[in-house]
Protein backbone atom coordinates (compact mmCIF):
# COMPACT_ATOMS: atom_id res chain seq x y z
CA UNK A 1 0.00 0.00 0.00
CA UNK A 2 2.85 2.39 0.85
CA UNK A 3 4.45 1.77 -2.53
CA UNK A 4 1.19 2.55 -4.31
CA UNK A 5 0.79 5.84 -2.42
CA UNK A 6 4.39 6.81 -3.16
CA UNK A 7 3.87 6.03 -6.83
CA UNK A 8 0.71 8.17 -6.96
CA UNK A 9 2.49 11.06 -5.23
CA UNK A 10 5.44 10.75 -7.61
CA UNK A 11 3.19 10.72 -10.68
CA UNK A 12 1.33 13.79 -9.45
CA UNK A 13 4.62 15.67 -9.07
CA UNK A 14 5.84 14.61 -12.50
CA UNK A 15 2.53 15.57 -14.09
CA UNK A 16 2.73 19.07 -12.56
CA UNK A 17 6.27 19.50 -13.88
CA UNK A 18 5.34 18.38 -17.38
CA UNK A 19 2.14 20.42 -17.57
CA UNK A 20 3.58 23.67 -16.20
CA UNK A 21 4.13 26.19 -18.97
CA UNK A 22 7.48 27.96 -18.95
CA UNK A 23 6.98 31.69 -18.41
CA UNK A 24 10.20 32.20 -20.37
CA UNK A 25 11.42 35.07 -18.23
CA UNK A 26 15.10 35.92 -18.48
CA UNK A 27 14.99 38.48 -15.64
CA UNK A 28 14.34 37.64 -11.99
CA UNK A 29 11.07 39.31 -10.90
CA UNK A 30 12.46 39.78 -7.39
CA UNK A 31 16.00 41.10 -7.87
CA UNK A 32 15.83 42.30 -11.47
CA UNK A 33 19.00 40.34 -12.27
CA UNK A 34 19.45 38.27 -15.41
CA UNK A 35 18.83 34.54 -14.95
CA UNK A 36 21.97 32.39 -14.80
CA UNK A 37 20.97 28.75 -15.37
CA UNK A 38 23.85 27.60 -13.13
CA UNK A 39 22.39 29.30 -10.04
CA UNK A 40 18.75 29.79 -11.02
CA UNK A 41 15.76 28.81 -8.96
CA UNK A 42 12.19 28.48 -10.17
CA UNK A 43 8.67 28.59 -8.82
CA UNK A 44 5.46 27.24 -10.30
CA UNK A 45 2.43 29.51 -9.97
CA UNK A 46 -0.94 29.08 -11.68
CA UNK A 47 0.45 26.55 -14.15
CA UNK A 48 3.50 28.57 -15.17
CA UNK A 49 7.12 28.16 -14.15
CA UNK A 50 8.81 31.46 -13.30
CA UNK A 51 12.60 31.55 -13.22
CA UNK A 52 14.45 33.35 -10.44
CA UNK A 53 18.09 34.41 -10.16
CA UNK A 54 18.59 32.14 -7.14
CA UNK A 55 16.65 29.88 -4.80
CA UNK A 56 16.65 32.58 -2.12
CA UNK A 57 14.13 34.56 -4.18
CA UNK A 58 11.56 31.74 -3.95
CA UNK A 59 10.08 32.88 -0.64
CA UNK A 60 9.81 36.50 -1.79
CA UNK A 61 8.03 35.42 -4.97
CA UNK A 62 5.64 33.17 -3.06
CA UNK A 63 4.92 35.88 -0.47
CA UNK A 64 3.20 37.96 -3.19
CA UNK A 65 3.25 36.20 -6.58
CA UNK A 66 0.91 38.67 -8.28
CA UNK A 67 3.16 41.61 -7.38
CA UNK A 68 6.24 39.69 -8.58
CA UNK A 69 4.57 38.88 -11.90
CA UNK A 70 3.47 42.50 -12.32
CA UNK A 71 7.05 43.67 -11.67
CA UNK A 72 8.35 41.11 -14.17
CA UNK A 73 5.91 42.32 -16.84
CA UNK A 74 7.00 45.91 -16.25
CA UNK A 75 10.69 45.00 -16.51
CA UNK A 76 10.11 42.98 -19.69
CA UNK A 77 8.18 45.89 -21.21
CA UNK A 78 11.10 48.22 -20.46
CA UNK A 79 13.50 45.68 -22.01
CA UNK A 80 11.47 45.60 -25.24
CA UNK A 81 11.58 49.41 -25.34
CA UNK A 82 15.37 49.26 -24.82
CA UNK A 83 15.14 51.37 -21.71
CA UNK A 84 17.18 50.74 -18.57
CA UNK A 85 15.36 48.38 -16.22
CA UNK A 86 14.99 49.13 -12.52
CA UNK A 87 17.49 46.75 -10.94
CA UNK A 88 18.00 46.21 -7.25
CA UNK A 89 20.95 48.01 -5.75
CA UNK A 90 21.17 50.64 -8.47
Amino acid sequence: MKKALLLVAFLCCITRLVLAEDAGNKICPISGKEIDPATAGSVEYKGKTYHLCCQMCDKDFLADPEAAIQKLQEMEELETQHLPTPRSGS
